[in-house]
């Protein structure tokens, strides 16, 4: 069968690809990689605390899971709930993967110390699909989503204090894809939420290059 390849460059990021055709006029598209970096225009985060559980704290500095005390000794558990926009991708598209990249964080707010902290036993955590709507605005602890622990992502113990974090989220991205409306995103919490221990990563107020990047390579149908 003979087949004529065609060269396409792909503007979305850095994608360069063939398309073929054969004799049969069937096209295979390339994958498409697309990159977000969290920001204003590409999603948005927000924590949530039980030591303060009516307050508001949007686009915090603490991209965090925690389980804490406070300077009154008081016990105290942190969450994250964060989302990418991903209305640029079609829900007739298949995700081949989706990749988050995070980075420690080292000038916590809501714990002490620099980076990850172990003091009290494993720090690991989980990623969970979000599966009801928030308001970066107006979301507390007292009025949280709900999420689901269906394709949820097990978060490692950290090894070191200033570990980054590689996270292959691709089963939940590929839903959020196929099901748009259902894009609530996440949430980040500890699996064991008794202190003391923290994952702490920067978040949407960092430097451009510490923020959360989400990488997705889809093949578009």
């Amino acid at each position: 069968m003979m087949k004529l390849s065609l060269l396409l460059t792909i503007f979305t990021g850095f994608s360069i690809g063939i398309i073929s055709c054969d004799d049969a006029g069937v096209t295979t598209a390339p994958p498409i990689t697309l990159s977000l970096r969290l920001n204003d225009s590409s999603g948005t985060n927000a924590y949530i605390t039980d030591l303060s559980p009516t307050v508001n704290f949007k686009k915090d500095p603490d991209f965090a899971g925690v389980a804490w005390k406070d300077s009154r000794n008081y016990k105290c558990v942190g969450r994250t709930l964060f989302k990418f926009y991903l209305s640029s991708i079609p829900a007739t598209a298949t995700v081949n993967s989706a990749t988050l990249y995070l980075y420690y964080n080292p000038a916590p707010v809501h714990s002490g110390g620099t980076g990850h902290n172990s003091d009290s036993g494993s720090n690991a955590g989980y990623l969970e699909k979000v599966t009801a709507p928030w308001d970066d605005s107006t979301v507390t602890w007292v009025n949280q989503p709900t999420t689901t622990a269906q394709n949820h992502v097990i978060l490692a113990q950290s090894t070191s204090f200033d570990q980054n974090y590689v996270v292959d989220i691709t089963s939940m991205i590929n839903d959020m894809i196929k099901n748009p409306s259902s894009n609530y995103g996440f949430m980040m919490r500890l699996e064991t939420e008794l202190p003391l221990r923290s994952l702490n990563f920067q978040s949407i107020k960092a430097s451009d290059s510490f923020r959360p990047l989400l990488e997705i390579t889809y093949t578009q149908e």
